[in-house]
């Protein structure tokens, strides 16, 4: 009977020995998995002008264009082709602070810089800045071109010295914005984006360091500037970006400072 008592107790502690308790499952650390994310990383030593990268924009061709502040690079997926401003070339690119870009039909890309404006045909393979009339914009002038952007009617829109100028697809002037009785208020606009945002409901989108976040309408040139809302964020003079996410008509704007903000179109 002893025998069998002990060999009892033997296979009960053997059992309890292989359950852990609940307090040693509460003290066990998670087993969080680890992802690891494989860059390809591109510097000066491959090519890029700079290692100060400002943004980036996509052409029709699928180039993708690669703005510094010491030159302009165009990525075909394999080498960059780089494009330096030369003094004793009218026709090379305007600066090399590149601030905004944006495209025409017929293949023609518009580059904004710190010295002027700048065009280059994505065909020829060529800068053609002869098609700049206006000679407060032209390669040279010292202006910078803020912001550009092309509205649904193929109308280009120019933000610089405070204006905001607008030509037709073949790039002929049609008017200043900020001159008409609708856009008197913007004068001394400067944005912060290198384009503008559209919306669904014909609405375009500037953000900028001066006058908070402001709406265009494209049907009827109103103009709503949330400058003078009651709510501070939409006031808020140092903007520092902003996402149209146009599948939900849903704008998230992040005023500098204050969170996170989301307005529902």
């Amino acid at each position: 009977m002893f025998n069998v008592l002990f060999i009892f107790c033997l296979l009960l502690l053997a059992e309890s020995s292989c359950i852990p308790s609940v307090h040693a499952q509460k003290m066990q650390a998670p087993v969080i998995p680890e992802l690891q994310l494989n860059f390809n990383t591109y510097t000066k030593n491959d090519g890029l002008p700079s290692n100060n990268v400002y943004g980036f924009f996509q052409d029709s061709k699928h180039f993708i264009w690669i703005r510094t502040g010491n030159g302009l690079s165009r990525y075909d997926g394999i080498e960059f082709q780089n494009f330096f401003f030369t003094s004793k070339d009218s026709n090379s690119i305007a600066g090399n602070d590149v601030r905004s870009m944006c495209e025409l039909p017929g293949d023609l890309i518009f580059i904004g810089t710190t010295n002027g404006l700048c065009i280059y045909n994505n065909r020829l393979n060529k800068f053609e800045n002869r098609r700049i009339a206006d000679k407060t914009i032209k390669p040279g002038s010292n202006v910078v071109i803020s912001s550009l952007s092309v509205d649904r009617k193929k109308n280009l829109w120019i933000n610089f010295n405070g204006e905001l100028d607008v030509y037709d697809s073949l790039f002929r002037f049609k008017f200043r914005f900020t001159d008409k009785e609708q856009g008197k208020m913007l004068k001394g606009i400067i944005t912060s984006q290198p384009t503008f945002s559209f919306d669904n409901k014909e609405g375009m989108w500037l953000v900028n360091d001066n006058f908070g976040l402001v709406r265009i309408d494209a049907a009827t040139a109103r103009v709503t500037c949330y400058k003078n809302s009651t709510d501070t964020a939409y006031r808020n003079e140092f903007n520092i970006g902003y996402f149209l996410d146009k599948s939900k008509s849903i704008l998230w704007y992040s005023p500098w400072g204050m969170g996170l903000y989301r307005y529902d179109l």
